[in-house]
């Protein structure tokens, strides 16, 4: 959302698009819909939403997959290329602050990085800063937005999962169980 907000902001006028994986939390969706509507108002601006099919969970839990460190392809496979595919030759700004320089410089090193802009680490701003500058359009600064069923959450956000949807909370555990039924591995990535 800073992303955007700092572009448009400066002048910069360019598809905004949510990469929709099928698993983000609720509260993502909610504050997109809130999202949609300022933009719409400040600039006259609209959201593209592009889905993957099937969506993510579904894929996981079919293939008896849990997210994993080492399995990186949700990025990739859910929003990278579903928008390099609907925008193929238009340059993709992509919301990685000064603190993630390491992912920065895996997509520099990419074979399509002329294809990369990363605006909010060029001005300098971190996630604090984003939050900042969220606040001065009169907007509240969002969750951090993942999957529901991310292994790279915190064990407070497993903990704030369980408590407020507690019914997404069984579906994430569930993913671990098939992955036991189909691999035979006990991989436990929820941490709880």
């Amino acid at each position: 959302m800073a992303m955007t907000l700092l572009l448009y902001s400066m002048g910069e006028r360019c598809p905004i698009v949510f990469a929709d994986t099928g698993g983000e939390w609720p509260e993502t969706y909610s504050y997109l819909e809130r999202f949609k509507e300022f933009i719409w108002k400040e600039w006259g601006a609209k959201i593209t939403t592009l889905r993957k099919q099937p969506p993510l969970y579904d894929y996981l839990h079919e293939k008896g997959f849990t997210p994993s460190f080492r399995l990186k392809m949700c990025t990739d496979r859910w929003k990278v290329r579903p928008i390099k595919k609907a925008f193929p030759d238009a340059v993709t700004y992509l919301g990685y602050t000064v603190e993630e320089e390491k992912r920065i410089e895996r997509k520099r090193r990419a074979k399509d990085a002329l294809f990369y802009s990363f605006p909010l680490a060029e001005a300098g701003m971190n996630r604090a800063d984003c939050g900042k500058f969220i606040k001065r359009f009169g907007l509240p600064v969002p969750q951090r937005s993942n999957c529901f069923f991310c292994a790279l959450q915190t064990k407070e956000q497993w903990e704030l999962l369980k408590r407020l949807h507690p019914d997404l909370f069984r579906k994430a555990r569930e993913l671990e169980r098939r992955h036991r039924e189909i691999r035979g591995v006990d991989y436990r990535y929820i941490k709880l």
